[in-house]
């Protein structure tokens, strides 16, 4: 059975149990672990917990708050209880739990144990940031398509750990591809104005510090029940990656608030590539940057019209090409 079979098959049998008591009711689930696991239930609300025992003293203890669900030490101190807060969560819960267990028990002690689970939590943080129960919105789901269609090239292009260390979208910096000093940002667009788009902080297509900066627009039309889903791409890239980039993969995708368990809410509707130009950002590029403004004015936003750009624009193998010159 899978992790994510045990512990769903462990709740199953705690929710069927006959109870007499308000109160909270486990089972240990990874016998042969070095920890003690647990799935649990809370009577009467019939919510699940995973309980993680451990040794390190309660102050060293993560206690973090996310939406739908919180992490903190029972009163004994000595474990560690994730627990349901919102009903509306349960799906995303058990894709958290089942990614602390699987993390947990490949640490090698509890010190490195509780390491990991800082780093799984903030990793969903970012999950919780960007979507919830109802998935990412229309908006997000254009933006991560277009970011795909760039990557899937990139793997074509430079190596698979390169390519995947280069896609910086879910973690929101600055461009949405990084490497060696070369960046990529993708922009998206499906509006009846396909030449604008919109720059959302002045540092966007700053230059600064980068040898290369691309503008990538790529121009797509929504089709319902036709064209290619954001699932299918997801499948055809992951398809395209070895069995060690998968979960890298996987991973970036959740940082970026897609979460496999919800490709049902992506997979009516269909995106038609209808362009893609890039455009080699640079001297006298129309753009705004921090240079250009006043003390005081901050976090900027800007639509930015590429008829104006078409001096700039380069081909896609150039592009890309001298973006994988950082290799």
């Amino acid at each position: 059975m899978t992790t994510s079979e045990i512990l769903a098959s462990a709740w199953e049998a705690l929710a069927k149990e006959k109870y007499g008591f308000a109160g909270v009711y486990e089972r240990r689930v990874f016998s042969e672990s070095r920890f003690s696991i647990f799935a649990a239930i809370t009577r009467p609300s019939g919510r699940p917990l995973l309980l993680l025992q451990l040794v390190i003293p309660p102050a060293t203890l993560p206690k973090l708050d996310l939406r739908g669900m919180s992490l903190k030490p029972t009163e004994s101190g000595n474990r560690l209880a994730l627990e349901l807060t919102s009903d509306s969560f349960r799906e995303i819960f058990l894709a958290v739990a089942v990614d602390l267990v699987t993390h947990t028990l490949r640490a090698r002690d509890e010190q490195a144990a509780v390491s990991t689970l800082a780093a799984r939590l903030d990793h969903w943080r970012r999950f919780l940031q960007a979507a919830g129960p109802e998935g990412l919105s229309r908006s997000q789901q254009i933006g991560l398509f277009g970011e795909l269609l760039v990557f899937r090239t990139l793997v074509a292009r430079v190596p698979e750990r390169v390519a995947l260390a280069s896609w910086r979208g879910p973690t929101a910096e600055n461009q949405d591809f990084f490497l060696a000093g070369r960046a990529i940002e993708v922009k998206t667009t499906s509006a009846n104005d396909p030449d604008r788009v919109r720059i959302t902080n002045e540092r966007q297509l700053d230059g600064a510090g980068l040898v290369n900066l691309y503008l990538c627009h790529i121009s797509v039309d929504l089709r319902e029940n036709a064209g290619k889903s954001l699932p299918a791409l997801i499948d055809d890239i992951s398809a395209a990656l070895t069995e060690d980039g998968r979960p890298i993969f996987s991973d970036s995708l959740v940082s970026a608030g897609y979460l496999e368990s919800q490709r049902h809410l992506y997979l009516d509707t269909g995106y038609v590539e209808r362009r893609r130009t890039y455009f080699a950002v640079g001297v006298n590029f129309p753009r705004i940057t921090p240079a250009q403004l006043a003390d005081g004015v901050a976090a900027v936003s800007y639509d930015l019209n590429l008829s104006a750009c078409s001096a700039f624009r380069v081909t896609e193998q150039e592009s890309t090409s001298v973006f994988a010159g950082g290799v």
